[in-house]
């Protein structure tokens, strides 16, 4: 052969070699996923009907078969149940009712391919309300003019002027909201000058907290600053101390014990404040502690006008020398039946220890440094400290076995 023909032969043979390669490419080379075809046969696009409900016609085409599919209308699902969705081979037929809603339909037949290829078809029908019917037109009948009906309202249920606060089994009063006048003209310098104030209705504390009720809050893991350390004041007889092993648990040391039935000592007023919040109480404002203590008639103690040493828990001529259980004075109730509001232990209350408004005095005391207690103690010995416009302000983190509280509730 000569160098031309085997040049030729051997082009031939590339060309064929070549040929068979991209024969064998294409043959093996994927076909590309297609979305199902999805067509609604009926209703037709912009559709309008009286009906509450149309019949959905519909076919779907798909290579390899179907994962899903699905009917909503205005974004909400159709069921496809029984003969509504017929599957097959190439594809499913629909037949299915959808309801419709006044207005335009947003109808949506949607299907997915095995291979994930989503697709879908939209109609649009519009559900026309259904005509109202003419009403005829009423006849005038003559009336007779009726007898006029009076009208007596059933009397008004009775309000419980006292509850128990489920939390912590404070008994509460209703206190009906009035005017006083809050201060004193002849008092101490804090408390003047003497002001009209009106107090809205709330629930008052009848007793002080006691032992029991603070040792239920205790229970839920709460420790009072003196317990965290540093005790709190007590009085040996002689002098007051700071005592370090003093507590609400032993109000006058380590050697005592808090009876259940004594109200709550050695708390401070942070204490005392977050006993309220457990309890779903609060501390009441000093207007309501002064107003629930004198009434709307601004008696200078609960009971009265003149000083009577046996109505109270006190040192002047009872010679008590410490606090006694709640309610022991039923004698000293205030004008709304509060108890030991002079006497016992001084209770705080929500408020800063502030000058009145147009109170001149230099008190260095005033400010938001000092939280008001009121209603003075077992150990005090000038009639003075009783009075329900009395006023003391003391560090919110003070403790002694003199100061206790007294809880309150909106109305």
């Amino acid at each position: 052969m000569s160098g031309g023909n085997r040049t030729a032969a051997i082009s031939t043979l590339l060309l064929i070699a070549a040929l068979a390669l991209w024969g064998l490419s294409v043959a093996h080379t994927p076909r590309p996923a297609v979305p199902p075809q999805v067509r609604i046969n009926a209703p037709g696009t912009a559709s309008a009907v009286a009906r509450d409900s149309v019949m959905l016609v519909g076919t779907i085409s798909a290579e390899g078969g179907l994962s899903e599919v699905s009917v909503s209308v205005n974004g909400r699902d159709v069921p496809l149940a029984g003969a509504a969705l017929k599957r097959s081979a190439g594809g499913a037929q629909v037949n299915v009712r959808v309801p419709l809603e006044v207005g335009d339909n947003s109808v949506v037949l949607m299907a997915t391919s095995t291979a994930g290829k989503p697709a879908q078809a939209v109609v649009t029908v519009e559900r026309t309300a259904p005509p109202v019917a003419p009403q005829p037109t009423p006849r005038p009948v003559a009336q007779a003019t009726p007898a006029p009906v009076v009208y007596n309202p059933p009397p008004p249920p009775p309000q419980s002027n006292e509850m128990v606060n489920d939390a912590d089994g404070s008994v509460l009063l209703r206190i009906p909201g009035g005017a006083f006048t809050m201060g004193s003209s002849d008092g101490e310098a804090d408390e003047k000058p003497p002001q009209r104030v009106t107090v809205q209705s709330f629930w008052m504390g009848k007793y002080e907290v006691t032992n029991e009720q603070f040792a239920r809050f205790a229970a839920t893991g709460y420790v009072t600053e003196a317990e965290k350390g540093g005790g709190g004041f007590v009085y040996d007889g002689t002098t007051w101390k700071q005592d370090e092993s003093a507590n609400w648990r032993h109000p006058s040391g380590g050697g005592s014990s808090a009876d259940p039935r004594l109200p709550v000592v050695q708390v401070s007023w942070n204490d005392a404040a977050a006993y309220c919040r457990w309890a779903g109480l609060r501390l009441p404002s000093e207007p309501e502690w002064e107003y629930a203590a004198r009434g709307t008639e601004g008696r200078k103690y609960p009971w009265g006008n003149d000083w009577d040493a046996s109505r109270c828990c006190n040192s002047v001529g009872s010679k008590r020398g410490r606090p006694l259980p709640v309610g022991s004075y039923p004698a000293g109730a205030s004008p709304f039946g509060c108890l030991d509001m002079a006497g016992n232990v001084w209770e705080w209350t929500a408020d800063w220890y502030d000058r009145y408004l147009g109170n001149t005095s230099d008190e260095s005391s005033f400010g938001q440094k000092y939280r008001v207690l009121r209603g003075g103690s077992w150990y005090f010995n000038n009639p003075d400290f009783f009075r329900g416009a009395d006023r003391f302000g003391d560090d919110p983190t003070f403790k002694g076995n003199f100061i206790g509280l007294r809880v309150s509730r909106t109305l």
